[in-house]
């Protein structure tokens, strides 16, 4: 997916981070923003708690505005962008080559968009040591960004 071609809203309150989150689903669930956001209200949030989500079929939806400070990551909400990937089930590695590409474009975006550091992009498991969302080691993904977007 190319995000150029996309207009995606721009924040007007200070970006400093990324941090990458997995939904937790099985490769055969078709899970939508809406879904997700569902299981949030469940759990006392007013509404998603991430701001961007990628499907299994790289397509990229909008979440919770990126305006608003998110609800994804304890402690490191203020200043942080959550971007969520379908996907994750029993803290494997199960994302598409789709996927992957998607994110490389969103995180160029979102790091030149906001002059985010690519050493300031994460995982939710760096933050929480009982998670292991988004199940790989995202510094050592990030690495090898460029691998992604001259495919």
């Amino acid at each position: 997916m190319e995000i150029t071609n996309l207009i995606l809203p721009k924040a007007k309150r200070p970006l400093n981070s990324i941090i990458i989150h997995c939904a937790m689903t099985r490769p055969t669930m078709n899970t939508s923003v809406y879904d997700i956001e569902q299981w949030h209200k469940a759990r006392g949030f007013n509404e998603i708690g991430y701001h961007y989500y990628i499907k299994f079929n790289g397509s990229l939806h909008l979440g919770r505005d990126l305006n608003k400070v998110g609800a994804h990551c304890k402690g490191k909400n203020t200043g942080s962008i959550g971007i969520c990937l379908e996907g994750g089930w029993d803290a494997k590695y199960d994302y598409t080559p789709e996927q992957e590409k998607t994110l490389a474009s969103l995180l160029i975006h979102l790091t030149d968009e906001y002059t985010i550091s690519l050493q300031n992009i994460h995982g939710h498991n760096e933050f929480d040591k009982g998670k292991t969302c988004p199940n790989f080691f995202v510094p050592d993904w990030v690495k090898r960004l460029d691998k992604y977007l001259f495919v």
